[in-house]
């Protein structure tokens, strides 16, 4: 017999939602030369090598590198390597970082949406002297993950997000992204409860052949959108559930999703 306990329900009066079209990825030489520009690298395209690997354009040299995925159009970049930090803190106060940052992507261009700063992480580091006291730790960047809200609804998963990372001079030294530009949205559909959302998650999770206890560490209702490798064509409202259980004494984390429209969703919807 199947347990499902919970300690978070998605808190949300969203009782409708459309199903949205993202624009295909388009990378090419001419798009990469432009991004490449607006990154203050436009000096340095002569030396610069191109390469193609798989699913991915990358251009750069030793100490900077731009990489493209021409899956899901996401794409990774370095201005600068964590060698060349010329100072040995990061300073500046949380709103100066967003500052920058925010300031950096409107050059970028990319993307063209409200962002809503999720967190700020810092890579950290310490040291100790001879005697093997540790100093105190300093951070060597700080990174700024901002995520997208679409029609009141967050979106949930690896995609939908971009990370900038500032320095310790308060200049940009690197990022990531993985955001689909919107193309298009349906009309609003409604969207099934969270109760009822539950009722199919415990089905599922019975039908799996889950038994014993089942936890719901954390629930979400967002639209989904996929990482970096993934190709995607539209953008669908769901529930995401973290799901922990616990089997021969081993402790096992995953998350499942549960379409949010009440009319029939297909899988390929999620893709």
């Amino acid at each position: 017999m199947l347990t499902l306990t919970i300690d978070e329900m998605p808190e949300t009066n969203v009782r409708q939602a459309a199903i949205v079209e993202v624009r295909a990825a388009n990378v090419d030489v001419l798009g990469t030369m432009d991004l490449l520009e607006r990154l203050g690298l436009g000096a340095r395209l002569p030396g610069f090598a191109w390469e193609r690997d798989l699913d991915w354009l990358t251009v750069g040299d030793a100490r900077t590198v731009l990489s493209i995925n021409e899956r899901s159009g996401g794409l990774r970049y370095r201005l600068r390597p964590l060698a060349e930090e010329p100072g040995d803190d990061v300073r500046a106060s949380p709103s100066r970082l967003e500052q920058v940052a925010r300031d950096f992507l409107e050059t970028l261009g990319r993307p063209r949406e409200p962002l809503h700063l999720e967190r700020i992480t810092y890579l950290r580091s310490q040291s100790a002297d001879r005697d093997g006291t540790l100093t105190a730790q300093v951070a060597l960047d700080a990174g700024l993950v901002f995520t997208r809200i679409i029609d009141e609804l967050p979106v949930v998963g690896p995609g939908g997000m971009v990370m900038v990372k500032v320095g310790t001079d308060e200049t940009v030294v690197g990022g990531r992204e993985v955001w689909r530009p919107l193309a298009s949205r349906g009309a609003p559909v409604p969207l099934r409860s969270a109760d009822e959302a539950l009722a199919l998650l415990h089905t599922r999770l019975r039908q799996s052949g889950l038994d014993g206890k089942a936890h719901v560490r954390k629930a979400r209702l967002g639209y989904a959108e996929l990482g970096i490798e993934a190709s995607q064509r539209r953008l669908t409202p769901c529930y995401a559930f973290l799901i922990e259980t616990v089997g021969n004494l081993v402790e096992s984390k995953r998350v499942e999703v549960i379409p949010a429209p009440r009319t029939g969703v297909a899988p390929s919807e999620f893709a």
